[in-house]
């Protein structure tokens, strides 16, 4: 079963606004006139398309990944393979800025934390988070705390 990450405008927002600082980094001197060279030109060229496309994969390609004995967690180049047996708990966080993340949205986060992990846990943001966490549910060992954000106790996997 597949899960693609949300997206919000934020998100959204802030990595146009870095594609644009990146493009006027490196097209802005030959605006100017400072730099006339055309292997300069190819170097900009190339350089911003490689940092754009690199972006925008890094947001767009975010996608969790169910199989039989793991969670692949995949966006760009990270991946996380994380063992179901290995998940200890999951929580809401608002926590977007800190931490091992695979996220394209400020809001709607779990951290799944787990025992295998060089961090130990990793952030993401499904896009339907109630489904996701029922998946978790069905596959993760029964002694998995999953912590409700309506409430301020936590939830006890027992399936």
């Amino acid at each position: 079963m597949i899960f693609y990450a949300k997206r919000d405008a934020f998100v959204t927002n802030f990595m146009i606004l870095m594609i644009i600082i990146i493009g006027l980094v490196l097209f802005l001197p030959m605006i100017d006139g400072f730099v006339q060279s055309l292997g300069y030109l190819i170097f900009s060229i190339a350089c911003f398309l490689l940092c754009a496309s690199f972006i925008i994969w890094q947001i767009w390609g975010i996608k969790y990944v169910f199989y039989d004995d793991y969670l692949l967690v995949k966006g760009g180049l990270m991946r996380s393979k994380i063992p179901y047996h290995a998940i200890t708990e999951i929580r809401p966080t608002k926590s977007w800025y800190f931490g091992y993340r695979i996220i394209s949205a400020k809001t709607n986060l779990l951290e799944i934390n787990y025992k295998t992990g060089l961090i130990g846990s990793v952030i993401v943001s499904p896009d339907n988070k109630h489904g996701f966490i029922k998946e978790l549910q069905k596959r993760c060992p029964a002694d998995v705390k999953i912590f409700d954000s309506s409430r301020s106790d936590q939830i006890e996997n027992h399936f």
